[in-house]
């Protein structure tokens, strides 16, 4: 953990000790999603979820992706339903599918049927492919340059 990363946490567990929780918000604001994973990763699943009750959901997103598989489904017993499948929204179908696929099936069903069908549809096709293969590495999102540009 770097330096400025131990300063995050001690910001942080200060912070948490307060029942106004909006200078945690705005402190979350300004950090990057890496640093405040790195931090997620070290806390006790209270304060976990204090963090992902403040945090944005693009930056939930994000923290999400980066953390271990291992906190990440600590933080899935965490959240409901409803809140996951918020953050899934805000994430590329490739990550959201990688994130999805850890669940238990009935979650997953569950999770999808939350989601709007056109981002499910895509998901769900996704988590077809194994993680390793090329459908599983590769961004489904396809840009295109005439020969002009």
């Amino acid at each position: 953990m770097s330096k400025e990363q131990k300063q995050l946490l001690q910001q942080i567990e200060i912070f948490l000790e307060s029942k106004d929780k909006s200078p945690l918000k705005n402190l979350l604001l300004d950090q990057r999603s890496s640093d405040i994973a790195e931090v997620v990763e070290i806390l006790d699943n209270e304060n976990r979820r204090a963090i992902f009750d403040v945090m944005d959901k693009p930056t939930a997103a994000e923290v999400l992706e980066k953390i271990d598989e291992a906190t990440r489904t600590e933080i899935f017993e965490l959240l409901k339903i409803e809140e996951l499948s918020s953050i899934i929204l805000q994430m590329d179908s490739d990550d959201a599918a990688d994130i999805i696929s850890e669940l238990p099936e009935e979650e997953q069903i569950e999770l999808l049927t939350r989601i709007p069908l056109a981002e499910s549809a895509e998901i769900s096709r996704l988590m077809g492919y194994s993680e390793d293969s090329a459908g599983g590495i590769v961004d489904p999102i396809v840009i295109s340059v005439s020969e002009d540009a």
